[in-house]
């Protein structure tokens, strides 16, 4: 019995420790993906199915719908509970890890009827961007409200055009269709703006908010201020990258490239 237990944890700390490799081509084919921070890939394919990569390349689980429209958003912020958003029937899939629905959630019948953007926050809850009223949102997984920023036609520049949203520690970052980022507190309180200059998020990595500009990456620093990052050309010319621990991914009609990188 000691013997079982002691090769059941070592498997278990093996597959725990899992990481990326240094250096890879992914024979896969797909239109995007992303990376949680045990360092699985979420692929969707041309089919509009999500696959699921262990970090050796190996599919695990693959996940299919193909009656709520385009998916247009993947939130793996908890790779044990994974959130989808298919927003032509304006309804967000919960996972689990093994990509099996948790539940559904229509904001439809929930009274909101125009929700542009959603995320998941650092409590497992639900932030969303309500577009007729320009407000952004935290709801729980039954669609209660649990807060509310202010309506936000009122700030300078007026109502935004969301193309991003994401919580990184304490705050929610919503991005103004490239022009400017919008800042919140944790309670969806407005905290400030700030100009993009044609920088465009693409993820959250350590905390930090990652963007990329036609002049190449960037990292927003704590201060509010962006420094340049140095990523291979490959990734940046690819278009639709991603960074994850000390690699950084891309995706090409090759497959998903893998590379060391250090930034």
């Amino acid at each position: 019995m000691r013997v079982w237990w002691c090769c059941l944890l070592v498997c278990l700390s093996a597959k725990a420790n899992a990481q990326l490799p240094d250096s890879a081509v992914w024979a896969v084919r797909g239109d995007r993906f992303v990376v949680d921070k045990l360092q699985q890939v979420y692929l969707v394919d041309e089919a509009r199915n999500l696959r699921k990569y262990a970090p050796n390349g190996k599919e695990v689980f693959m996940y299919s719908n193909l009656v709520l429209g385009p998916l247009a958003q993947v939130d793996v912020t908890d790779p044990f509970n994974l959130l989808l958003y298919y927003p032509q029937f304006q309804t967000a899939v919960q996972l689990d890890r093994t990509l099996n629905e948790r539940g559904r959630l229509s904001f439809l019948d929930l009274g909101y009827p125009q929700i542009d953007m959603i995320a998941q926050s650092r409590d497992n809850q639900l932030w969303i961007y309500e577009g007729l009223q320009n407000r952004l949102l935290k709801v729980n997984a039954r669609g209660q409200q649990l807060a509310e920023s202010q309506n936000l036609s009122l700030l300078p520049g007026g109502a935004p055009s969301p193309d991003f949203l994401a919580a990184a520690g304490n705050l929610v970052f919503l991005s103004d269709a490239n022009k400017r980022l919008l800042i919140f507190d944790a309670f969806g309180q407005y905290v400030r703006s700030v100009p993009l200059n044609g920088r465009r998020p693409v993820q959250v990595w350590r905390n930090n908010l990652i963007l990329v500009s036609d002049s190449g990456a960037w990292m927003m620093n704590t201060d509010f201020t962006f420094s340049r990052l140095v990523l291979p050309e490959e990734a940046l010319n690819a278009g639709h990258w991603r960074m994850s621990k000390n690699q950084v991914l891309w995706l090409t009609a090759k497959g998903l490239h893998i590379r060391n990188c250090q930034p």
